[in-house]
């Protein structure tokens, strides 16, 4: 009888302990159940009656009481995993953390999502990190780590207007965290990937510094400037392109056209004067003008031999034999015009 007592008070004891610690009290009653199987009672009932109680309910407090995951600790652990490169084993530290204190309702940290959502980029899941980043941003939170992985996750997914909101978002709002210029080029090429053409002209100036000796940028910047008509930045673009890569296809076509367009205009132009009026002083105009279209016309043979050299296109072979006509070297003319044809 006096056992039975023991025990309900016991129960009693432990339910309001587990309660008060705010845990659920289920799996914690096997540790009532454990001490008090049947040889564990007959040793208690050797002890007095408030000495069984005292030890019954303190064992039922600590283990009610005790904490179950140590999130310092979890956390310490998760950032030196992440640090040894090891981005797996810290996103799943990561998500023990998530999921405990989603289990308890307590509210999630911003640096928990956003070390959540870095780790699961680095270890190549996009998707999961996706998932953790775009849920901080929509707390309201600003980072520039939270907007630069953003754009890496949507440049990974092909969704490019995305990954063009997140670049800007960067750009706006940390114009001197430490990726600005690497975020800067890569908006400037999303933008010309979209063809916002005023856009990247309008970003230009703050890559500009970048561009001295890089081809490749100012091969962008040189198309940039073809769509937007821009012939006088054209035409330099060009031969600095030329310094740099004298083979560049696109350069010597632009400027051998260019020089060919020109010495072809001017070429009709003045005959057309002069059959309008057949006087001496036209005829010695006519020759004036034939020497500037000479020249030019040597300027774009220069540009189309190369040009054949690297890729004999019809199209260049055809330029060439018509040069060489205005030069009445009919030969290379029949040459040329003949490779056209092939």
């Amino acid at each position: 009888m006096i056992i039975k007592n023991l025990w309900k008070n016991s129960l009693t004891a432990s339910s309001t302990t587990l309660i008060n610690c705010g845990m659920q009290s289920l799996h914690k009653v096997t540790v009532l159940c454990y001490l008090c199987r049947p040889k564990a009672v007959r040793i208690m009932m050797n002890l007095n009656k408030k000495a069984f109680v005292i030890f019954v309910f303190s064992a039922l407090l600590i283990a009610a009481c005790s904490p179950k995951i140590d999130i310092a600790q979890l956390r310490q652990k998760a950032d030196s995993t992440y640090t040894a490169g090891q981005y797996d084993s810290a996103l799943r530290i990561w998500q023990q953390i998530i999921a405990f204190k989603t289990k308890k309702n307590q509210p999630l940290e911003k640096y928990t999502l956003l070390e959540a959502g870095r780790s699961a980029y680095r270890a190549g899941k996009t998707d999961t990190a996706l998932i953790y980043l775009e849920k901080l941003e929509n707390t309201g939170y600003e980072n520039p780590e939270m907007y630069y992985l953003l754009a890496q996750c949507y440049r990974d997914i092909d969704n490019l207007s995305k990954e063009i909101m997140a670049l800007e978002d960067y750009d706006n709002k940390f114009p001197r965290a430490d990726r600005i210029e690497d975020v800067q080029l890569r908006l400037y090429d999303t933008y010309m990937e979209s063809e916002n053409y005023a856009l990247a002209m309008e970003l230009w100036p703050e890559i500009e510094q970048q561009a001295a000796g890089n081809y490749e940028l100012l091969k962008s910047y040189f198309r940039l400037n073809q769509k937007l008509d821009n012939t006088s930045t054209v035409d330099s673009l060009a031969r600095l392109i030329l310094e740099i890569e004298p083979n560049d296809t696109d350069a010597l076509e632009y400027l051998g056209k260019k020089y060919y367009r020109k010495a072809e205009n001017r070429y009709n132009e003045a005959h057309e004067e002069y059959y309008a009026n057949q006087t001496r002083t036209q005829y010695n105009k006519l020759l004036k003008e034939l020497e500037k279209v000479t020249a030019d016309f040597k300027k774009a043979l220069e540009y189309f031999k190369v040009l054949y050299r690297l890729d004999p296109k019809p199209e260049y072979a055809n330029y060439l034999g018509n040069i060489y006509a205005r030069f009445d070297d009919d030969e290379k003319a029949k040459y040329y015009h003949n490779k056209a044809k092939e």
